[in-house]
């Protein structure tokens, strides 16, 4: 089992770009999003300095005994309607078994807990069938499927969008925490 203590989440920094840029552009963790073109160092670095002082996104390492080993962002975050939409991935492959659950549990408490939000959505390519149940395992309810809605490999792929509300994650959560920590 693990130790809760030994994960924290916290803002992406400027000496984390090296690192991220690798994973992003791993081709485990490409295949998996829209854009799979490899990305380069100046619009990698563009990007975070453009996404510093936006109010509307959220970009957070995860750590494992203090080793950064995934990426969560909140995108489309919106007080008004209590909403974001989100991504991630666990970059380090060598992260302990159920790392991923962790990174979720912490953001999904962020998020609904200290940023007051209703609503979490998500976006999964049709074919990951590994992200579609991390969604279910963690009580998201596929709310839509978008047609043909982006072109990968050479064909157009279907995208599965979920949500999930904060009274659903207060049903799960539990459950899910009890089967990730020892000290739970």
């Amino acid at each position: 089992m693990l130790r809760r203590a030994d994960y924290d989440l916290r803002k992406i920094q400027e000496k984390d770009l090296v690192q991220v840029l690798a994973w992003r552009n791993s081709d485990r963790i490409r295949d998996c999003m829209y854009i799979d073109t490899l990305i380069t160092w100046e619009d990698h670095y563009n990007w975070y300095h453009k996404t510093l002082d936006r109010a509307d996104q959220l970009h957070l390492i995860c750590e494992f005994q203090t080793q950064p080993i995934g990426v969560i962002n909140a995108s489309q975050l919106d007080q008004y309607h209590r909403r974001c939409a989100w991504g991630f991935y666990l970059g380090d492959t060598y992260a302990p078994k159920g790392s991923s659950y962790v990174m979720a549990l912490l953001f999904l408490d962020l998020m609904f807990n200290d940023f007051c939000l209703r609503k979490i959505c998500g976006e999964v390519l049709s074919f990951n069938a590994d992200s579609i149940r991390f969604h279910q395992n963690l009580g998201f309810q596929q709310e839509g499927l978008l047609k043909e809605h982006t072109f990968k490999k050479d064909v157009y792929v279907h995208v599965l969008v979920f949500g999930l509300l904060s009274e659903q994650w207060q049903q799960v959560r539990l459950n899910v925490e009890s089967r990730l920590f020892a000290d739970a």
